[in-house]
């Protein structure tokens, strides 16, 4: 099993999530991604800001991600993802595959079909197609809950990969900023490998 703690609206996480998921086709696929909340929103007291997380797609996209991003529109940036984490949450309690699966599925249709991703109306369609209730988007004491939990384990920010009793924070990219502020990123798709080979060797 592979753990991952992960906002929706991190665009770290969304190459990061993809390059795991990736691997792990090829290396284990009947290992699960198991998805866990870390609500950026609470840890910040706000939203992430749009402009910034869209500066940092831009950087993204020019440095190690150049085929994703391709339909994100910052105008549809959610206002909060406290809903979307609750709705795979409740997906993790039933089958971690299923928890996966609407994970990257709100993933992508953020970064890459621009929809707007903190629509009820859209979350609650979701649950209910998957066989939840569609009260399930409302219970966020359970994302404040493994934000408690995430904080227990050490968790740095997101995405933080764990497997068995290691761990390390967003595993596939080097990240820095110089002076102005502006982001520079690369990939180090082999340490990502590496840290997942080695998990799966363990059995986890």
């Amino acid at each position: 099993m592979i753990e991952i703690y992960a906002d929706l609206w991190c665009p770290f996480a969304h190459v990061g999530l993809r390059a795991a998921a990736q691997i792990r086709d090829e290396l284990s696929p009947d290992t699960a991604l198991v998805i866990h909340a870390w609500p950026l929103e609470f840890i910040n007291g706000a939203p992430l800001d749009a402009d910034k997380t869209t500066a940092n797609i831009e950087a993204l996209r020019s440095s190690v991600a150049p085929e994703l991003f391709a339909g994100f529109k910052s105008r549809n940036f959610p206002l909060s993802t406290l809903q979307g984490l609750a709705l795979i949450e409740a997906a993790n309690e039933i089958d971690a595959h299923l928890g996966e699966r609407i994970g990257l599925g709100l993933r992508n249709l953020l970064f890459e079909h621009g929809v707007k991703i903190d629509n009820p109306a859209l979350l609650a369609g979701i649950a209910r197609q998957n066989g939840l209730s569609e009260s399930v988007i409302d219970e966020v004491a359970v994302v404040r809950s493994r934000l408690q939990e995430g904080q227990s384990r050490g968790v740095k920010g997101s995405p933080h990969f764990f497997i068995g009793d290691q761990s390390l924070f967003c595993p596939l990219l080097d990240l820095s900023r110089d002076e102005s502020g502006t982001l520079n990123a690369s990939a180090d798709m082999q340490r990502l490998e590496s840290f997942l080979r080695v998990g799966f060797a363990n059995g986890y």
